[in-house]
């Protein structure tokens, strides 16, 4: 008997012999250069895609929270047309304005797209034609504002007069106000 040689014996097609005998450079596998140029080519690609998706994500905050306003002050007009008088001021974020529980939207009790919460503010004061009823979002306890004052201005301009000290959007200190019913003056 003939003793078999070790090339006759093939593993998935390919000798086992040539296997067993690659040189270095014949073996299968990535040089570092080779990692190094498709890791660069990635780290560009994530530099590039990672603001544009910051971006995107802003920008969705932003429409969702435009539409929870026009959806918020729409049912705080239909309680006014309704009843014939504006809800009482309700200063407690997560909570429904008492009277529109059934009415308003569920986002009223979550978190902003931008972060803190809801309340309902109406002025008793002076003559009923100079109040002012609006909708303010405000930090809440583990749920910090997470919008920029450059942001807030963009917003503004988007669904506004771009003024933020007058017209239906304002800014009062850390807090964004949303007026649905503007007085007199």
């Amino acid at each position: 008997l003939r003793p078999q040689r070790l090339f006759a014996f093939q593993r998935d097609g390919f000798p086992l012999s040539r296997l067993l005998n690659m040189r270095k450079e014949e073996k299968a596998g990535f040089s570092i250069l080779e990692l190094a140029v498709v890791l660069a080519i990635l780290s560009v690609v994530a530099a590039l895609a990672v603001p544009a998706f910051q971006n995107l994500l802003r920008e969705s905050r932003l429409s969702t929270l435009a539409n929870d306003l026009r959806v918020h002050a729409q049912a705080i007009d239909t309680h006014v047309a309704e009843s014939g008088e504006y809800p009482q001021s309700h200063y407690r974020v997560g909570e429904a304005i008492p009277g529109l529980e059934g009415s308003l939207s569920s986002k009223w009790l979550e978190t902003t797209p931008v972060g803190g919460g809801y309340t309902w503010i109406y002025t008793q004061q002076g003559d009923p034609d100079r109040r002012n009823g609006f909708i303010q979002i405000v930090e809440r306890p583990g749920r910090p504002l997470i919008i920029t004052l450059d942001d807030v201005r963009k917003f503004d301009k988007r669904i506004d007069d771009g003024n933020l000290a007058e017209g239906r959007l304002q800014l009062a200190g850390t807090r964004i106000r949303y007026y649905v019913r503007k007085g007199s003056d």
